[in-house]
């Protein structure tokens, strides 16, 4: 799931629902601007997702929320 909306984040957090999680933090930007920055970012949003399940896109920072440690 890729959101800019933080009851998703809160879902996920709480429930683990949505499964993964991207979230797009950079307040209002024009689509092209969106584009521009998942595009590159995209390599490092992939990778990520090997360690987390809850990444945060910001204008200047891919933030990656690793999985907590299981029993």
């Amino acid at each position: 799931m890729v959101s800019k909306d933080s009851d998703f984040r809160d879902g996920h957090l709480l429930r683990a629902s949505p499964k993964r999680l991207l979230v797009i933090a950079t307040g209002n930007i024009t689509n092209s601007t969106l584009l521009d920055l998942v595009e590159a970012n995209l390599d490092g949003i992939v990778a990520a997702y090997g360690d987390a399940d809850f990444v945060e896109l910001a204008a200047d920072s891919l933030l990656v929320h690793p999985r907590p440690a299981g029993p």
